[in-house]
């Protein structure tokens, strides 16, 4: 490889050099102060959590002014000209570090979110067979994509610090890995370090960085380690080193996440050609330590998918293309459109304010982005750039699936990709504004006031689309802790269902099976090492045993079949419909509900002479199936 001149890519509004010899004089500028206000404003969001618990009216003022704290003044100071680069990667670091306690505080002594109890098996299964590759019952892939799974057992075997402590300190060193990587790459494609900000602020403003990418879950190891990947291959000189320490941390992506070692290849791909096709005009850069890189990272992944997890990457896929079918539907008339705004039974959850801040996030990235992307192609056709900001034409289609309940998900997951372009992309529309601003006619002090303007606004947008992202991702019941609710994900993981997941795991022989309600369920399996039959057994959806209002010929079969050890019985299913759509693993497919599962449905268990309760904790109990079986 050979070393050339990389060409200047800037964009207007560059920051002029007696900017930049200002700021060498103060290097942490507001960095202790803004630490200070960061740490109050997430012990404002862990009080306003506290309240949450009981119910009050304050907690959601309070968390959102704790969380806003956080986020505003670091942004303003982030959007000033005159900031050292030592200054500006503390406050990107310390923004990430802030954010990603939001989420800590929300849940501060276990895991609560789904796929973190999934996960939290696979280091359980881990640290008790001493093997990698153990099957989850939770979902398959967790298994076969061990890489957050073997860091935190290692950090737990070091240390002897619990699986959730170990767990919170790897993701949060991911996040604040992720946000410093994305920065660099910014400020290499940008060549503007104050402007290089701003792809930060909009990239957390995707409604699912705050908590779905915060959760201990392979996505939040992975994508952080893939964002590295190309910021030392666009960072790092044009030599074998880069190329190795590129590629290494790319294996450690094929090893934690298919979703992630898609998306990079990808980027590596689009990056190699388009380098390739402009090797010879003024944007051309150093395509092999590109190219190295993609073969090296292709070769591990075909590798991991054919030799590893050949069988187990559908966990994503299969929602993707569930998403698409239920568009396809919508279009030709064979479908309904989801109300947006409501929970699953069609009832409003949201009010004025917060719908119009979901409408406006929409409105500013989708609306702005076509005249950044025009921008972007007059004024930097950096090779990187071109591919990322292309990247973002496909989320037109993801908004279009938030029209189906099936397409939610599908278009909340593709946010965490997509975003990372569309932020590159609004630059140019934030440096064409501030550009004419500085180039105006009138005098210094009148362009100076103009300048203050501008950035309220662009403060004002981010925070638009910071709290719109979060709402437009994330229900109202799932954003701060609370009392029990039914089906509820978060929200219905509470002390009697993890105690009863504890007593599985201290009486009952591991793997035995059980069914149950899905957060129940899942509980058992991630604290209790039990496993969960789910879908269809003799033609049967397995959670017809709990709707069906007799223990009859069916419900015997379904135990006798689906080689069911236990009945996990929350009696509390009966006081609500589901918040999230379904009771059970596998409803998917069944009509919403209008009311909730019949209270003698669930009563029936006490009068078969057969079932034997054996645990009862008030409304949760458990019954063995032996003698049915």
């Amino acid at each position: 490889m050979t070393v050339t001149s990389q060409p200047p890519a800037v964009v207007e509004g560059a920051e002029p050099p007696h900017r930049a010899r200002h700021r060498r004089s103060d290097p942490l500028g507001w960095l202790p102060v803004l630490a200070v206000v960061q740490g109050a404003a997430v012990l404002l969001v862990a009080v306003g959590n506290t309240v949450a618990r009981a119910g009050h009216w304050s907690a959601p003022v309070l968390w959102w002014v704790g969380v806003l704290l956080i986020l505003l003044p670091t942004a303003w100071r982030l959007l000033q000209v005159d900031v050292a680069r030592t200054e500006r990667l503390g406050l990107v670091g310390l923004l990430a570090l802030s954010l990603y306690l939001v989420k800590v505080v929300y849940e501060p002594g276990s895991f609560l979110q789904h796929d973190e109890l999934g996960h939290w098996r696979s280091v359980d299964d881990i640290l008790l067979t001493g093997g990698l590759f153990a099957p989850n019952p939770v979902v398959g892939s967790y298994a076969v994509f061990p890489g957050l799974e073997i860091v935190t057992a290692a950090l737990v075997q070091l240390t002897g610090m619990s699986v959730f402590a170990a767990g919170t300190i790897v993701v949060g060193i991911a996040r604040v890995i992720g946000l410093l990587a994305l920065y660099l790459v910014a400020e290499r494609v940008l060549k503007a370090p104050h402007l290089a900000v701003l792809p930060l602020l909009v990239y957390v403003g995707n409604p699912n960085y705050l908590y779905f990418n915060a959760q201990f879950a392979y996505e939040s190891l992975a994508l952080p380690l893939a964002v590295l990947t190309v910021a030392v291959v666009a960072t790092g000189r044009a030599t074998w080193p880069t190329v190795v320490a590129a590629v290494l941390i790319a294996v450690s992506v094929v090893t934690t996440h298919h979703m992630a070692t898609y998306w990079l290849v990808a980027v590596l791909a689009g990056w190699a050609l388009v380098t390739w096709l402009q090797r010879r005009g003024p944007e051309g850069g150093h395509l092999a330590p590109i190219a190295w890189t993609l073969v090296g990272t292709a070769l591990a992944a075909a590798a991991w998918q054919v030799g590893v997890a050949k069988d187990e990457t559908d966990s994503e896929v299969a929602p993707t293309g569930e998403g698409l079918a239920a568009f396809f539907d919508l279009v030709t008339g064979r479908g309904e459109a989801k109300k947006l705004f409501t929970s699953s039974a069609g009832e409003p959850q949201e009010g004025v304010v917060e719908q119009f801040l979901g409408l406006a996030h929409v409105g500013i990235t989708a609306g702005l982005l076509p005249l950044g992307l025009w921008l972007l192609w007059r004024r930097n056709r950096h090779p990187l750039l071109l591919v990322l900001a292309g990247m973002t034409l496909l989320y037109p289609l993801t908004l279009a699936l938030r029209l189906t309940p099936a397409g939610t998900e599908t278009s909340n997951r593709a946010s965490e990709y997509l975003f990372v372009g569309i932020g590159l992309a609004l630059v140019f529309v934030h440096a064409a504004l501030t550009g004419r601003i500085s180039t105006a006619e009138p005098g210094r002090a009148d362009r100076r006031r103009r300048a203050v303007l501008a950035r309220v606004a662009v403060t004002a947008a981010v925070a638009v689309v910071f709290a719109g992202g979060f709402i437009v991702g994330w229900p109202p019941y799932t954003r701060q802790p609370g009392p029990y609710l039914v089906a509820a994900d978060p929200r219905s993981v509470d002390a009697l269902s993890v105690e009863t997941a504890y007593w599985m795991r201290r009486h009952l022989d591991p793997n035995e099976v059980i069914i149950g309600d899905r957060v129940n369920s899942l509980t058992a399996m991630a604290y209790g090492q039990v496993d969960q039959n789910t879908g269809l057994v003799a033609g049967h959806p397995v959670f017809e045993v709990f709707f069906s209002p007799t223990f009859g010929e069916t419900e015997r079969q379904i135990i006798q079949v689906g080689d069911v050890d236990y009945i996990l019985l929350d009696r509390r299913l009966a006081e609500a419909v589901p918040l999230t759509g379904y009771y059970g693993r596998g409803e998917r497919e069944l009509p919403s509900y209008q009311e909730p599962v019949p209270v003698g449905a669930l009563a029936k268990f006490d009068g078969i002479p057969e079932l034997d309760r054996v645990y009862d904790a008030g409304p949760i109990q458990v019954y063995g199936t032996v003698r049915v079986r």
